[in-house]
């Protein structure tokens, strides 16, 4: 929607990661995910908490009461994408979200994806370059001016007798070159 656009035009403002996002054009769920995930766009982020919350308050507070009841404590959500300060996590509580995004019957075929082509954004690329390399499948990468560059990451490598499944962080990189190589 218009809504939608006037997000995405604040979220450009602010220097934040975006994704296109045409008024009128329609996407499935999953879409809406590949959007927010791969590009790693802050607009749709948003847009996707307002749609399945309500506002963006009502999300705040359903993320930070699902964090307590899985006792996260070292996490704090102030925000849908992660871009405000006060959006906080620990990375013993981030290597436990990546266990529950392996764990989810839709995400990980959605964290592995390299790009997608979606309505109204066109191709997006998944900004993950350890993608499909070491076994990576996923997950997700962010950077902010206060967080730095991160990369939340899964792994699966394939032994002769057996398969292993890591997930790991790597945080508060200089840059993305700095974090790709921390991250190996």
């Amino acid at each position: 929607t218009e809504a939608d656009v006037k997000i995405y035009d604040e979220v450009v403002s602010l220097g934040g990661s975006w994704a296109t996002v045409t008024a009128g054009s329609t996407m499935t769920e999953r879409q809406a995910l590949e959007a927010m995930l791969l590009p790693s766009a802050n607009n749709y982020a948003i847009s996707l908490a307002i749609w399945a919350y309500g506002s963006l308050d009502k999300y705040v507070a359903a993320a930070n009461v699902w964090l307590a009841s899985h006792k996260l404590t070292g996490t704090h959500v102030a925000d849908a994408s992660g871009f405000s300060e006060k959006s906080v996590s620990s990375p013993t509580d981030l290597v436990e979200i990546a266990k529950l995004v392996m764990a989810n019957p839709a995400l990980p075929s959605i964290v592995a994806t390299t790009s997608a082509t979606l309505p109204g954004a066109g191709v997006e690329k998944n900004k993950n370059a350890l993608l499909g390399t070491l076994g990576v499948d996923g997950i997700k990468t962010g950077n902010t001016s206060f967080a730095g560059y991160c990369l939340l990451f899964a792994s699966t490598l394939k032994r002769p007798t057996h398969t292993v499944h890591i997930v790991g962080v790597v945080i508060r990189q200089a840059s993305s070159s700095n974090l790709f190589a921390a991250s190996k």
